[in-house]
């Protein structure tokens, strides 16, 4: 600048320098601003994506767990059922487990004194022979 410029006009440019620095100064935070607007928009969007995502796959695995263990149930349900005709066929092995002692106690007195239950149903037919055999 001159030195015969009036101090009016080197104040006018230098507010107008200071005006258009600030300026641009206020476009560059602007986009930065609006840069990182978007890109926590972006960024904001992948995560809810990944975060859904997570939700739903955890969802499916849950349900098929949840079929496994139906299936065991199905499983213990039908090992249940064979185990109570099991217990139900050992009741009725014990009852004829116990008819079968009662005739084999009966039977065992009966050879234990078989000699005596001979000779008394039998004595007479025996004395009898004896004698047709002896005379």
């Amino acid at each position: 600048m001159q030195e015969n410029t009036p101090s009016y006009i080197k104040d006018l440019r230098k507010d107008l320098k200071e005006d258009i620095i600030t300026g641009i100064k206020v476009d560059i935070i602007s986009g930065l601003k609006e840069h990182i607007d978007n890109r926590f928009e972006e960024t904001k969007g992948l995560i809810e994506s990944s975060i859904e995502d997570l939700a739903a796959k955890t969802a499916r695995e849950f349900l098929l767990v949840d079929k496994r263990f139906d299936k065991h149930d199905i499983e213990f349900n039908g090992i249940n059922n064979r185990l109570d005709h099991i217990e139900s066929d050992l009741v009725d092995i014990k009852v004829t487990i116990g008819k079968i002692e009662g005739h084999i106690g009966r039977y065992e007195i009966r050879a234990q004194n078989m000699d005596q239950i001979l000779l008394q149903d039998h004595g007479p037919r025996i004395k009898e022979l004896e004698k047709v055999v002896f005379a």
